[in-house]
Parts: structure tokens; sequence; C-alpha cells
């Protein structure tokens, strides 16, 4: 293991097997830079997430985070606060960004969700099936080796420091439920 698991965040019974349970405070599970490492090629990431409650901020289902000298990239799958829609936003190192909404999931069940990154275009599947899907002229680099040394790829919860002041992502942002078979 890469990560480390503080705290609060509880093995229960998932979609296969175990996974990690999330109550909505100060747990989350982080992981070293290279993991979310995905520069400015296509990429999937796809996970099951059973929200228990919808929270006052997003809840973070996968935050890469890169402070560059040129800039921040960011790759963010969430579930938007209040709501319980699927978010997916792409940012690359040169400020350019695009934010996907999903139509809201059920609370208590089960959901497989994923977000691409397909050439110049972003989508969201939930459940097998595309739910949304935008154009993204112009998008880049959207993570990579950090200049800082601090990329991390937080599950579960945001993070910022110093470092990230321009992110828009609070570190307040926890999910209140159940996560499994992230790739």
């Amino acid at each position: 293991s890469h990560g480390s698991n503080p705290a609060g965040t509880v093995n229960q019974p998932g979609i296969s097997g175990r996974c990690i349970s999330f109550a909505g405070a100060s747990e989350s599970v982080c992981v070293r830079n290279r993991l979310g490492d995905f520069g400015a090629g296509d990429f999937t990431i796809s996970t099951w997430v059973n929200a228990n409650a919808t929270t006052p901020q997003d809840g973070t289902l996968f935050l890469h985070y890169s402070s560059y000298s040129g800039g921040q990239g960011v790759v963010y799958l969430a579930m938007q606060r209040d709501t319980n829609r699927p978010r997916f936003d792409l940012r690359d190192t040169t400020g350019v960004s695009y934010t996907l909404f999903a139509p809201p999931l059920a609370l208590g069940e089960w959901h497989q969700v994923v977000g691409v990154r397909r050439q110049q275009q972003m989508e969201i599947w939930v459940d097998g099936q595309l739910a949304v899907s935008t154009a993204t002229p112009g998008l880049g680099n959207c993570t990579g080796q950090s200049v800082y040394g601090i990329d991390w790829v937080r599950i579960g919860g945001a993070y910022t420091n110093a470092n990230h002041q321009s992110l828009r992502i609070a570190d307040s942002e926890k999910l209140n439920g159940r996560l499994d078979e992230m790739t």
C-alpha cells in the first residue's frame, strides 16, 4: 500500500468484498502523486459509491491536485453538495477548466460513477450509461510531477495547504458514504 488510512475510515461490506466507509468528518485516504499522473492523455476514473447522506460541501471521491510553477492542475471526481449529483472537474496547468454534473443519485444505493477524459471530450458515466459529456477544446496537461513535491491523491476527502490557495475545493469536502473498487 502506498497510502495512509487515518482513524475514522472503516472497512464494511461493499460491492465486492470489503470497502471503505467515510463518516463525512475528518477521514480520507491519501496516496502520493504518481497514482493520478494522467498528463494530457486519455484516462478513466471509476468507483462504486453508496452515499449515506448529502453533505454541506462536495463529497470527494477522487482528487489529484498538482502545483506547478506555471499553474495548478486538477482532476476531481465528487458527489455535489446537497444534491448527490456526480461532479467531474478538469483544470489544466494554464487555467483552462471544465466542470460536468450528472443527474442526482439515490442515497443508500450502490452506483458506479466513472469520469472519462477522451481526446478533447470529458464524460460522466453512471451505472454503465453515459450521463453527460462535453467538448473540452484547449484542455491541456491536468496533472504531472509537481515542482513543489506536494502532489497528492485524496480519496474520501479533499486537502488544501498554503500552496493550494487557488484551488476552489475546500478541505471540508468529505464523503459521507462508502467507496469500493476504485480504478
